[in-house]
């Protein structure tokens, strides 16, 4: 009976995501049909690459090239470090362990120059999870371990 209890509950908690991705989704395109400035328009770009990323990884990597484009133009590495690591979650989703951690190192390289050290210790466990997942044990060690210490402190 709990088993059953607990895939419901699951069941219903993913169902409800999906519908309130697809809900951001929506609102964001309408945001981006009313011709918004530069800067708005790369962040909606890149905001959609993250909403995307649970729905259709295809459209999440079409909206993160869009995103690159604009962030580029603007000369904004901030923006452009959230896009690579956002890039990084959904070639991680897609199981290209190869890309994700070229995303995610071209947003570290960034982070680490802008010394947005929160930003880093998020990477750095992106980059663990991907090692593990390469069953390089090791290297997902190091890289846990460099976000633990960020977060301890």
């Amino acid at each position: 009976m709990k088993k059953i209890l607990l895939f419901i509950i699951l069941f219903y908690s993913i169902g409800t995501y999906s519908q309130n991705a697809q809900d951001i989704i929506d609102k964001l395109k309408i945001e981006l049909k009313s011709k918004p400035d530069a800067k708005k328009t790369a962040t909606i770009y890149s905001d959609l690459t993250w909403y995307y990323a649970n729905i259709s990884t295809d459209s999440a990597l079409a909206y993160g090239q869009k995103a690159i484009f604009e962030s580029v133009k603007l000369k904004d590495s901030v923006l452009l470090s959230q896009i690579y690591s956002d890039l990084g979650a959904v070639y991680f989703r897609k199981t290209d362990y190869k890309l994700s951690k070229e995303n995610f190192l071209k947003s570290y390289q960034i982070r680490k120059i802008r010394n947005d050290k929160i930003g880093m210790a998020k990477v750095a466990a992106n980059l663990g999870n991907i090692y593990s997942k390469e069953n390089k044990k090791t290297a997902a060690l190091k890289s846990y371990l460099e976000s633990i210490d960020y977060f301890q402190k």
